[in-house]
């Protein structure tokens, strides 16, 4: 007996929800409080009206995914901005929808320089604490981050102050410069 009133409750609750067809579609005028942002804390925080938006590249199921990051002090260094929050990597909202980094803990950036578009990167040797597949990911994390910025072409990665190689998507490695056609391939869509 308590079957057919649990269904007759629910039967009129969901009559009561529904939603009419409309005879032709019309645009809803939401009103959105453009004074709160998420914070990578998850806290809210009003908009710095002197933020700079910045692109950061983490990763989902194996492939980059492209994420949005603020800088509230235009005097930092952008370079130094985009690394620093690739190696922080995603937000407790992102990891929980699968966004992680391939960059090791314990990664710390310790100098950058650009001259003539080419970025000098210099890490920690944490960073070279992973290989295969991960090692491709962090390398094109940092590579396709570096790059989305207007002075940087392409990137050349050290390791404690000296010049290394890395791998590109193919897994050749390269001592050279990288740039994004290296990992175009691990971009997701």
């Amino acid at each position: 007996m308590k079957r057919p009133i649990l269904s007759l409750i629910l039967a009129s609750g969901l009559v009561g929800c529904a939603v009419g067809a409309e005879e032709q579609a019309h645009r809803l005028d939401l009103q959105v409080d453009a004074g709160v942002l998420t914070a990578r804390n998850g806290g809210t925080d009003e908009p710095d009206p002197n933020a700079i938006a910045l692109s950061v590249y983490l990763v989902r199921d194996n492939r980059l995914v492209h994420m949005t990051r603020e800088l509230a002090n235009p005097n930092s260094s952008l370079i130094d901005a985009v690394i620093t929050d690739a190696i922080a990597g995603p937000t407790p909202a992102e990891a929980r929808s699968g966004i992680w980094s391939a960059i090791p803990p314990g990664t710390s950036l310790l100098g950058t320089s650009v001259e003539d578009g080419v970025a000098e990167i210099d890490l920690s040797s944490d960073f070279a604490a992973i290989g295969g597949t991960d090692e491709v990911l962090a390398v094109a994390q940092i590579v396709w981050s570096v790059t989305a910025l207007s002075e940087v072409d392409t990137v050349v990665l050290l390791l404690d102050g000296s010049p290394t190689s890395a791998p590109r998507a193919d897994g050749v490695l390269v001592s050279g410069p990288l740039d994004e056609d290296d990992y175009q391939e691990l971009v997701g869509q």
